[in-house]
This record gives C-alpha cells, structure tokens and sequence, in this order.
C-alpha cells in the first residue's frame, strides 16, 4: 500500500504533461488564428484604401463640373429667365454624368467580420465615407428621375438638381479624404 503513492505520480505526471500539452496547441492555434485574422485586416485594408483613392479620382473631376454647371445654370437664369432647358445651350454640358464610385472592398471586408480586427477609429470614419457615397448615388438616382419624369426640365430644375448633386458630391468627397488621412495615420 505504501508503494501505490510512487506507482500513482507517474500517471499524474503524464496527465499534467497532457493538459499542458493541450493548453499550449489552443495557445498557439489562438495565435496562429490572430496572425491570419490581422493579416486579413491588413489586406482588406490595402484594397479599401485603393478603392478610396480610385472614388477620390472619380469624384475630382464630378465635382468641378456639377459646381461649374450650377453656376452656369444660375447666370443662365439670371440673364435668360427660366427657360426649358432644351430651348438653350448650355456651355459644357453633359448631363448628370455620375461617376462609377465602387464599395466592394469595403463591402466584403464588412460581411466576412474583417472589419471587427481593424483599428475601430479609421473603420468609423471610412464607414462614414462610404454612408456619403451611398448619399451621393441615391442623390443621382433621384436627379436622373427627375429628368426623366416626363415633364419638361427648365433651368431652374437642373439648377436644384445640380446644387444638390453638388453639395452631396462634395460632402461624399470631403468623408473620402478624412477616410484616406485615418487611413495613413
């Protein structure tokens, strides 16, 4: 009876090793899961910061047009009255022109939970970026149902659409370049 004391250490020693066997293989899967979760981020942050320079690009030359058309419009008023638009010539026009701004990068690093292993202040302000982006497209949709409505569009309407068009553009604008500073901070 002495000796099951001695026969009993061995097999405690060996469940000892196991568990901590156990522990270190959760240890270093955890770990071997943080590295790939933060790669990911790092990854998925890279391509949003590209989708943000590319919706910057586009958005640099929509700008300058919808503040010169509004301003073109406003003059045109001014002078002419308010006529329909197509009795008279509008210097530069093309229309409301949208830009194609693209989310998908942003998009799926949102739906596969990317974003949750992203520094949470630069996910908050590209998340704002991006709600201006949607804005601005609902804003389009809305200016091109306008025109399209049926009515005759007079100066004074493409002057509403293009002062909201431009606001909007501008603030979309604004939010990409506060997203792209976060970004490289």
């Amino acid at each position: 009876m002495t000796d099951t004391p001695l026969r009993s250490r061995p097999i405690l020693l060996e469940m000892a090793s196991i568990v901590v066997a156990v522990i270190l293989g959760f240890a270093v899967t955890n770990w071997g899961e943080a590295r790939r979760d933060r790669a990911r981020a790092d990854a998925a942050m890279e391509r949003i910061g590209m989708e943000v320079q590319a919706n910057l690009g586009a958005l640099a030359e929509t700008v300058p047009y919808y503040g010169e058309m509004r301003q073109r419009l406003d003059s045109l008023i001014q002078v002419e009255g308010d006529l329909p638009l197509g009795e008279i010539e509008v210097a530069g026009w093309r229309g409301i022109s949208p830009p194609s701004l693209r989310t998908a990068s942003f998009d799926v690093a949102m739906s596969t939970g990317t974003l949750e292993h992203m520094d949470f202040a630069v996910v908050d302000q590209v998340a704002v970026a991006y709600e201006s982006i949607g804005d601005f497209e609902t804003t389009v949709d809305q200016g091109i149902a306008a025109a399209l409505g049926g009515q005759m569009m007079t100066l004074a309407d493409a002057l509403t659409i293009f002062g909201l068009l431009s606001e909007v553009a501008a603030h979309a604008e604004a939010g990409l370049r506060l997203a792209a500073d976060a970004m490289s901070g």
